[in-house]
This record gives C-alpha cells, sequence and structure tokens, in this order.
C-alpha cells in the first residue's frame, strides 16, 4: 500500500497520506504557480487508486492557510472523490481547521460543507 508524505514549503502544503494509518492530510500554503504537478496530482491519484484500500474510518484533514484558484480547483475534485466513495460505505470525515482571524476560509469551508454530503466539521485554531 502506498504512502505520499511531501514537506511543506513556503508555497506547497504539507500531505501526508497513509492507507495503512488511516491518514489523509493536507496542511500549509497551497499557493505554488506549479501546485498540480508538484501536490495535487499526486493527491489526486493517490486518492483515485488507494483509498478505496482503507478498511477503517478516515478523518481527513484540510489545514490550509493559503490558497489559490488552481488548488481550490484540485481541493474540489479530492470532495467529489470523497463523495463518491462515501456514497458507496465508505466512512469518510472532513475536517477543516482555519486561523481564528480568517472569515473567508471560514466561509469557503462552511460553502464546501454545504455542496458535500460528507460529515463535515469546521474548527478555528
Amino acid at each position: 500500500m502506498e504512502e505520499i508524505f511531501i514537506h511543506e514549503t513556503k508555497n506547497t502544503p504539507k500531505v501526508n497520506l497513509s492507507v495503512e494509518n488511516c491518514q489523509f492530510e493536507i496542511s500549509g500554503p497551497s499557493f505554488s504557480d506549479n501546485i498540480y504537478q508538484e501536490i495535487y496530482e499526486k493527491v489526486l491519484n493517490w486518492t483515485e487508486n488507494e483509498m478505496s484500500k482503507i478498511d477503517c474510518k478516515i478523518n481527513c484533514i484540510f489545514n490550509i492557510s493559503i490558497l489559490n484558484s488552481l488548488s481550490y480547483k484540485n481541493i474540489l475534485q479530492i470532495l467529489i472523490l470523497f463523495t463518491e466513495y462515501h456514497k458507496k460505505g465508505k466512512e469518510i470525515s472532513i475536517t477543516w481547521y482555519f486561523e481564528g482571524d480568517d472569515e473567508d476560509n471560514e466561509e469557503l469551508a462552511e460553502d464546501l460543507s454545504q455542496i458535500f454530503d460528507i460529515p463535515f466539521t469546521i474548527k478555528a485554531v
């Protein structure tokens, strides 16, 4: 079972994906011009190919401090895949963290929680 760990940089988030440990986490800034090639291509491929192998409940953590429109588009794609897995009986929940004073990020999380039919928790840090 494949695991992915990518260290955070000043423009890209930390990614920790593990079938064995039931982990899905993306945290940090997400605004590189090449964010798809650097991060989200790998995350989407992993989600499509490995997520179905997870036998336990998985809490998917998003703690993205800054994101650009390309990152947003890729997160939408991830959430679409999560919704498909959830509809097939996979136990998936989302926890979206935001800085306590970041109203835009909080509003984004609220919008996403209404769009997607997945258990969604929004927490200030």
